[in-house]
């Protein structure tokens, strides 16, 4: 058995967030595959160099369920409505909200995710948080804080 991470993030985004920015997030929690062209050239959107010449995109992949693993976790982006009882007028428009396992060895796609998000994202402070599993189990979590649009851990 490998080790593997658990994280947990929820932020927030602008309803004035650029609508690219906005379909990449949708295309990141889709619940059916469909077209959809690299966005960006942040690291997070690079390919990784396969043998004999394929290429593997990971990041279309990160936040979407293994219906072959056990573990029941999720990842949703979505906008408050205006009649829902918890939504308030200064509220957050857009929430995107994950819940994911990953291997150790692909734990770098989602330290990328994050910075990514973190200077899209309206959310300051902490967004959530990741914990080993496996036998490297650890005693304490790690943090993730958005600050002045950069991801910070503690």
């Amino acid at each position: 058995m490998s080790d593997h991470y658990e994280y947990t993030i929820k932020c927030t985004f602008s309803s004035a967030l650029d609508p690219q920015f906005l379909d990449t997030l949708r295309y990141l929690v889709r619940t059916h595959e469909y077209p959809f062209d690299a966005p960006s050239d942040h690291p997070f959107f690079e390919a990784e160099a396969l043998f004999e010449g394929e290429q593997y995109e990971a990041w279309r992949t990160i936040l979407q369920i293994d219906p072959d693993q056990g573990y029941g976790y999720f990842s949703r982006f979505f906008r408050q409505r205006d009649n829902a009882q918890w939504f308030t007028p200064s509220g957050p428009p857009y929430i995107l909200s994950f819940q994911i396992a990953i291997h150790d060895d692909a734990e770098g796609g989602v330290w990328r995710l994050l910075q990514w998000l973190a200077p899209i994202s309206d959310s300051q402070g902490f967004v959530g948080y990741s914990i080993r599993q496996g036998h490297g189990l650890s005693e304490h979590p790690t943090l993730w804080y958005f600050e002045n649009q950069q991801l910070v851990s503690r």
